[in-house]
């Protein structure tokens, strides 16, 4: 009956209370998990909030690594354009340096082949000149030369010498005659001739004493009748000799005498005026020499420059 009353009073209560506080005990956990739970959830929501953002600052993160990449593929880009344009300018101003260069060198192939044409012009007509020059003062000088001939007294000799050679002069006339148009120098090369001319020495030559040769020519002039006469009379009595050898006789008159005489006489005083003349004419070639030797050194100093550069 004890056994029973305890099954069936004490042990249900006990039971019971059991039951309470393990139920109180339930309910203390599980607010404890509900809390647990609530921060569990905020724990996730604010977890989740940040992977939200870390997640929204990945892909700005990623739009400005791909904007970073387009602007560092662009600048590379502009980087590769510069060097190509930079490159291309430097080809085009090498070509262009090179044109430059190759149309200078033949702009300046073209002016030296020029001034070499415009020089070797330059020198022909200078030359062309003093020798047309020389060719009228030389005739004027022969002219009057050969006039002595007729002269007994040797006026003409000192004539002639007025008309001598004067280099000076005829270099001086030639640059005068070239100056004039048509076909005038230009004036650059016409201004190098005159200082070229200029800077030569005054040409002296040698002039015969006019006078001088005058007194010796009408001295020995005047000699030619009587020594023509004893050629005359020599020549007579050599062929008077050489006739006796053969045992004949030589007749001669006086009209003989006289016309011998007179051949002796054109003979001496032809030989007498070539004596006469040849000491002009001498000189006159010696002269011309020099005055050719001026016209050589202008020419030098004038002519085309050398090219071989």
């Amino acid at each position: 009956m004890a056994v029973f009353g305890y099954f069936y009073t004490v042990l249900p209560v006990f039971q019971n209370q059991k039951l309470q506080e393990d139920n109180a005990r339930l309910e203390l956990e599980s607010a404890r998990e509900r809390k647990l739970l609530s921060e569990l959830r905020d724990r996730q929501f604010a977890v989740q909030k940040k992977i939200a953002e870390l997640d929204a600052a990945l892909t700005h993160a990623r739009g400005r690594a791909l904007v970073s990449d387009e602007r560092a593929s662009l600048s590379e880009e502009r980087e590769r354009a510069a060097r190509y344009t930079a490159l291309l300018a430097e080809n085009r101003e090498r070509d262009a340096l090179g044109s430059a260069r190759n149309a200078a060198n033949d702009l300046a192939s073209e002016i030296r082949h020029l001034d070499t044409a415009r020089r070797t012009i330059l020198v022909s007509q200078f030359g062309m000149a003093v020798a047309f020059r020389r060719v009228r003062q030389q005739d004027e000088f022969i002219e009057i030369l050969y006039r002595s001939g007729r002269e007994k007294d040797g006026e003409d000799l000192v004539k002639a010498a007025t008309f001598f050679l004067s280099p000076t002069k005829i270099l001086a006339d030639a640059v005068e005659d070239i100056s004039q148009p048509p076909g005038r120098i230009l004036d650059a090369y016409l201004a190098e001739l005159k200082g070229a001319v200029a800077g030569e020495k005054p040409i002296s030559c040698v002039v015969p004493n006019a006078p001088e040769l005058q007194i010796s020519y009408s001295q020995k002039d005047a000699q030619i009748a009587a020594l023509s006469a004893i050629d005359a009379n020599n020549e007579i009595e050599k062929q008077r000799l050489t006739v006796e050898k053969s045992n004949a006789r030589l007749i001669v008159t006086k009209k003989d005498i006289d016309t011998l005489a007179a051949s002796f006489e054109r003979e001496r005083r032809f030989s007498l005026s070539q004596e006469f003349r040849e000491k002009f004419l001498n000189a006159d070639r010696q002269c011309g020499m020099l005055l050719d030797h001026a016209v050589k050194r202008i020419a030098d100093q004038l002519g085309p420059k050398d090219t071989a550069r």
